[in-house]
């Protein structure tokens, strides 16, 4: 059997054939928990983001060895839960299950990932599936306008760029069975497996369990093909027109060098939280509270998935009547935050809620898996799930300006409207 070694004070860890497996044992008798994810690398300037959503959802329709109503009655007669998706560069699972069915299900999984069918007549419904949510985001503005901000910070090959719907729409309208079978065999295997596995552990028998579904996995091996490169667009305003569209939809944002493993992302984090993160945030204060000019804005760290640097945006929704207004209020904000930073007393609230909102989050098996694997991924160290509560509260003001001042710049500002303008 495979060597468990201790990693933390809590956090065993295997390497289970191709598989890095995280074990978390916690005091819930009977249920395990798991999130895990493969690096697929989907090559984004042809399009194939598209193709790899599509896979993710046929995974689970039917295998070689039995349709979708099978595998759905073997996970029912369970009480089990299995779910996969694509998910940037990498597809994703996760499950939750008895600790006496482990087995079983995780032999499903397997299954699942290394048997599927992919056959044309749930491709056909999962393309309608999707075009159909396509068409329901071309009508949102808030996805318009995500998208074009989106567009305008990065080029093609960056994993936080999102194509025109217009041009995903007519992309997927050329695809076949076939294409998703090209890309299961070029780019479904065990690369860069990780699982996190938390509940009712017994540490031997999720090892043996791992052993038997990932071992003999021999799919095909891939490599990244993204480059993660800015647009040279120089700041400015893109405007979307919709009609019967009388709430507009507003982006402001830029990149930011930085990425998630970066010792400035947490107290930019915290920055960003305290300017844009909730009701009481400086923006909501200031620019519905007292001004009464938006209906909701928020300010957000987005794009940071799959190792990437990303991007600082702030949204917001107006009414056509009050978007000059608005507009200047905001960036009014925006600017005397980052020239004086946040105040002692609006640290301190934020860094408590913030805290709060991370132990909370952490409530049940499957959410502490989810943030296990995802740290895992990102390239965190596994201690960091115990450690970040103490990080955020050791943060000191001094700090937290230096790396405002040094990431957000008001002037690089890209801003992206969307509904129906004003005459």
């Amino acid at each position: 059997m495979s060597v468990i070694t201790r990693i933390s004070d809590r956090v065993s860890e295997v390497d289970v054939g191709p598989c890095r497996l995280l074990l978390l044992p916690v005091d819930v008798p009977q249920v395990v928990s798991w999130a895990g994810s493969i690096a697929t690398y989907p090559n984004l300037e042809r399009g194939e983001a598209l193709v790899q959503t599509l896979t993710a959802d046929l995974l689970d329709k039917g295998t070689r060895l039995r349709d979708r109503f099978a595998l759905s009655d073997e996970l029912e007669r369970r009480g089990a839960r299995l779910t996969i998706n694509a998910s940037g560069l990498r597809i994703s699972f996760r499950g939750r299950t008895l600790e006496h069915d482990m087995p079983e299900v995780m032999a499903l999984l397997a299954e699942i990932l290394t048997q599927p069918l992919l056959n044309e007549s749930e491709f056909v419904k999962a393309k309608a599936r999707l075009n159909a949510s396509l068409e329901h985001a071309r009508d949102s503005t808030a996805q318009r306008a995500q998208g074009a901000l989106s567009r305008r910070l990065y080029c093609t090959n960056h994993p936080a760029f999102l194509p025109a719907l217009e041009d995903t729409l007519q992309a997927l309208a050329t695809l076949s069975v076939d294409d998703i079978h090209t890309f299961y065999k070029g780019h479904m295997g065990p690369n860069d497996l990780v699982m996190a596995m938390t509940g009712d552990l017994n540490l031997d028998a999720c090892v043996q369990a791992a052993e038997a579904t990932f071992t003999h996995w021999a799919g095909q091996s891939t490599q990244a093909t993204h480059v993660e490169s800015a647009s040279p667009e120089a700041p400015g305003q893109v405007q979307i027109p919709m009609k019967e569209k009388p709430a507009l939809d507003v982006r402001l944002g830029h990149a930011i060098r930085l990425r998630r493993t970066d010792a400035d992302w947490l107290p930019l984090h915290v920055a960003t939280y305290i300017l844009g993160g909730n009701f009481s945030s400086r923006l909501m204060k200031r620019v519905r509270q007292e001004l009464g000019l938006t209906y909701g804005i928020s300010a957000h760290l987005q794009g940071l998935a799959d190792g990437a640097e990303g991007y600082y945006s702030t949204s917001m929704s107006l009414g056509a009547a009050d978007l000059a207004r608005g507009l200047d209020a905001t960036r009014s904000v925006i600017e005397e935050f980052v020239r004086e930073g946040p105040s002692a007393k609006e640290l301190e609230e934020k860094k408590t809620t913030i805290a709060g909102a991370y132990q909370v989050g952490l409530s049940t098996t499957g959410s502490i898996a989810g943030r296990l694997h995802s740290n895992a991924v990102r390239g965190l160290e596994v201690a960091y799930l115990d450690e970040f509560v103490n990080e955020v509260k050791s943060l000191t003001l001094e700090r937290v300006r230096e790396v405002l001042s040094k990431h957000i710049s008001p002037a690089a500002l890209h801003t992206v409207v969307a509904g129906t303008l004003p005459e």
